[in-house]
């Protein structure tokens, strides 16, 4: 697991109430955060994503988009590679 998910998860049982991302009227909280990145991650596992696994992400919300990233940080392990166009 990536250090910025170990220091993720470490901070939500810290401060789960502390708010840990906005966007626009959003707030979510380290603990709905950490949680949300579970539950993403036993979904992709479910699908068959693993270390293997090339995927793109096409999400239109900033923070699907945002734990949908994480989830697979923390589940295949991913090296994360910026494309510009």
């Amino acid at each position: 697991m990536s250090i910025f998910l170990q220091r993720l998860i470490k901070h939500a049982a810290l401060r789960p109430e502390h708010v840990a991302v906005v966007s626009d009227d959003i707030e979510l909280t380290y603990a709905r955060l950490a949680d949300s990145v579970v539950a993403a991650c036993s979904t992709l596992k479910r699908m068959g994503i693993n270390s293997a696994s090339v995927v793109g992400l096409t999400i239109p919300d900033e923070i699907d988009h945002f734990i949908a990233t994480l989830a697979l940080v923390k589940t295949i392990n991913s090296k994360m590679i910026q494309i510009s166009l």
